[in-house]
């Protein structure tokens, strides 16, 4: 395997002399980020230093304004302060950061004015137009895009990519702490040598990778119609809508996969673009099980249960309408939640789709619903139960009159609060798919055979595979990628 990794430019830092000798970490960001992105990452920071003592720092040499201002303080002052005392200087790239006047021509700016005394590192965690923009005060007048940026992902197509676009924040977080620890190990005096930062397994790029490149393309349309629906539908406050979409599949396809990285790649960039917002991390939602028919009443407060539990880490802080409003009025990220429903008895679902959906067209006008995004993957195991959900769901239109479908297709059709995007089931890999996934994701970057002698190898006697298969046959015949 030729594994392709960055290194980051080793930067001898110096002291001026009669220079006050320079000990700390600052870490700048924008506190639109704080919740979803700061904070998280100087935890992760601070796990880091804690457990690398050779480099210097402990955890309370790390300024994070939240942590290092208390009630009273004259912040500027204190700010400046830590300014001057930190050898190392980390800025959060996002597109608030970049539009804060005091976070690039008061704090980054300060760390280029301070020379070879101080070492820049900048993170990116939101995607924005950050490449072409100057440095500030930088005497050498290079842009942002000429320095060095993390997280990286050492294996995939893709090499530096933004932290909210990872399929775990707590990964992409671990990562760039470990590519910064790796940069200061080599260019901070009296420090020894560290073990390199994690390399992601290749299996992991495999799961990101499988299946959205291949033959999903009429699927990607069908969401990204979908995505444009709800965006018109959502346009004033008053209409605010929760959008829920519908995956069918088999249970080897993986739905949860793609669900990830239909998200990671189409709803992040989306809901960034379109909304400017960020987005949390998907959370499972795992909804009761009910019997068709009885009453949703008797269903109500474990749903509740169960949302509460997905949003919050807490079973019964959100136990009624008026809680689930008032958390999502609080809200400052998106929150995706996934349900994996079961072909084997559709029946025992039903009750808990009607009782959710009954949930939010009950919440109050000014509820901002458009922070819930739902992914329900509908996994058949086997190609006759995959059919039983155009019986349950297939038949739904949103023109549709009640009544002209089964089961919940009359309770789709008269949502109001809720946006509904039924996509096409997953098809399975053929020839050609695999081979534009191979010169699509360079996957030579792998292995050494053309694409040509992967399929051979991979599809053997059959026409097609479907995600699992395909993936367990490419790790028997490439052992590296297991």
């Amino acid at each position: 395997m030729r594994q392709q990794m960055s290194s980051l430019r080793v930067v001898q830092p110096t002291l001026q002399p009669g220079a006050t000798p320079r000990t700390g970490i600052f870490v700048s960001y924008s506190h639109d980020d704080l919740e979803a992105f700061a904070k998280p990452f100087y935890n992760h920071l601070k796990a880091m230093v804690r457990n690398r003592g050779g480099l210097g720092f402990t955890p309370a040499d790390i300024f994070f304004d939240r942590e290092g201002l208390k009630a009273g303080d004259e912040w500027h002052e204190r700010i400046q302060a830590a300014l001057e005392r930190s050898r190392v200087l980390i800025f959060l790239i996002s597109v608030s950061s970049i539009g804060s006047e005091f976070c690039m021509n008061k704090e980054l700016a300060h760390g280029f004015q301070a020379g070879a005394s101080v070492r820049i590192f900048l993170v990116l965690i939101r995607s924005c137009q950050w490449v072409g923009i100057p440095a500030p005060s930088d005497p050498q007048n290079r842009r942002l895009g000429d320095l060095e940026v993390v997280p990286r992902q050492p294996f995939g197509r893709e090499d530096l990519v933004p932290i909210e676009r990872w399929n775990s924040l707590d990964d992409a977080n671990d990562q760039a702490v470990l590519q910064i620890a790796e940069a200061l190990a080599g260019t901070l005096p009296g420090t020894r040598h560290i073990d390199p930062p994690k390399v992601v397994r290749p299996d992991t790029v495999l799961r990101r990778q499988i299946p959205y490149r291949c033959n999903q393309q009429h699927v990607v349309a069908e969401f990204s119609t979908g995505l444009g629906r709800w965006a018109h539908k959502s346009t004033e406050p008053a209409v605010s809508q929760a959008l829920a979409v519908f995956f069918k599949g088999l249970a080897e396809d993986h739905l949860p996969q793609f669900w990830a990285r239909l998200r990671n790649r189409e709803l992040v960039d989306w809901v960034g673009v379109k909304r400017g917002h960020t987005i949390r991390d998907d959370k499972p939602l795992a909804l009761p099980l009910g019997t068709s028919g009885g009453p949703q009443g008797g269903l109500r407060p474990d749903v509740l249960r169960s949302l509460s539990n997905a949003l919050t880490d807490n079973a019964y802080k959100i136990d009624s309408v008026d809680a689930l409003s008032g958390f999502l009025r609080g809200s400052k990220a998106m929150c995706p939640l996934s349900v994996i429903l079961p072909s084997e008895d559709p029946k025992k679902w039903i009750d808990s789709l009607r009782g959710l959906f009954a949930l939010l067209e009950e919440c109050p006008v000014d509820t901002p619903l458009h922070w819930l995004v739902f992914a329900f993957c509908l996994e058949g195991r086997s190609r006759a139960e995959g059919g039983l959900f155009r019986r349950w769901l297939g038949g739904y239109r949103a023109s549709k009159p009640e009544g002209q479908g089964d089961f919940l297709s009359p309770v789709l059709s008269k949502l109001q609060r809720t946006v509904v995007v039924l996509t096409s089931p997953l098809d399975p890999l053929e020839k050609d798919d695999i081979r534009q996934w191979y010169h699509n994701e360079k996957f030579e970057a792998f292995v050494d055979d053309d694409a040509d002698t992967l399929v051979k190898n991979v599809l053997r006697d059959q026409l097609s595979l479907r995600y699992a298969a395909f993936v367990e046959r490419l790790q028997s015949y490439y052992p590296i990628l297991k």
